[in-house]
């Protein structure tokens, strides 16, 4: 997913006449890029991204830039030196947040054809032991998992025992 992240950046870099292989640029110039980029990135239709994209576009160049083959020490998240290039980014978030555009779109729920078809399939069934995995683990995640497989981890038994 974070390739997606590094692509949009990567476009924002051509658009702006620069060379796209910014990894090994000095810090400075990185932070100057990041604050030109977050105050102006939009999408294809030339909308604000939302809140989360934002938030996982930063994430992603952040994990590109510390990650092999580059492994920079740098901390685009918390370092001091990105402090003017993060407040461009708070900035457009509190932005949004004023003007009521920080809502999460979820995706649509799976529709009551889907689930049939899942279930007739046999993937999902109590027969198997590997039938009954998945369905175990379809049914909880569906059910449970709204936050993805991070909320998944954190479940204990209590988190199934009603009070």
């Amino acid at each position: 997913m974070y390739l997606i992240n590094i692509y949009i950046f990567s476009d924002f870099l051509k658009e702006t006449g620069r060379d796209a292989d910014f990894e090994m640029l000095p810090t400075e110039d990185i932070m100057n890029i990041l604050r030109e980029f977050y105050g102006s990135v939009r999408n294809k239709k030339g909308e604000m991204y939302g809140k989360s994209s934002i938030v996982n576009i930063r994430a992603g160049i952040h994990r590109h830039l510390t990650s092999p083959p580059y492994s920079r020490t740098v901390n685009i998240l918390r370092d001091i030196e990105f402090l003017p290039a993060n407040q461009v980014f708070m900035g457009i978030l509190r932005k949004m947040r004023v003007e009521g555009k920080d809502i999460t779109k979820h995706k649509e729920s799976i529709t009551e054809g889907d689930m049939q078809k899942l279930y007739e399939s046999g993937i999902l069934n109590n027969d198997t032991p590997m039938g009954l995995l998945r369905k175990v683990y379809f049914e909880i995640s569906l059910h449970f998992g709204r936050q993805g497989r991070e909320g998944l981890r954190n479940f204990t038994r209590e988190s199934f025992c009603s009070s």
